[in-house]
């Protein structure tokens, strides 16, 4: 009986360290998320600003003639 209950102690430790290493990895995976959409959002909004900027000199060339 007490191999029994060693062995189930091993799995159920085995298991409890199964389940941190996932919401380990769970949380590096949404670090990394989060840091790539903040990277893509800034570039976004350079991509915006240098189009306007376009936008406006073609605007402002197109008046002049």
């Amino acid at each position: 009986m007490g191999v029994q209950v060693k062995s189930w102690d091993l799995s159920f430790a085995s298991v409890w360290n199964t389940i941190v290493w996932l919401m380990l990895l769970n949380f590096f995976v949404k670090i990394v998320n989060s840091t790539a959409q903040r990277y893509l959002k800034k570039q976004q909004e350079r991509e915006m600003s240098a189009l306007k900027k376009n936008l406006e000199q073609s605007e402002d060339s197109s008046d002049n003639h």
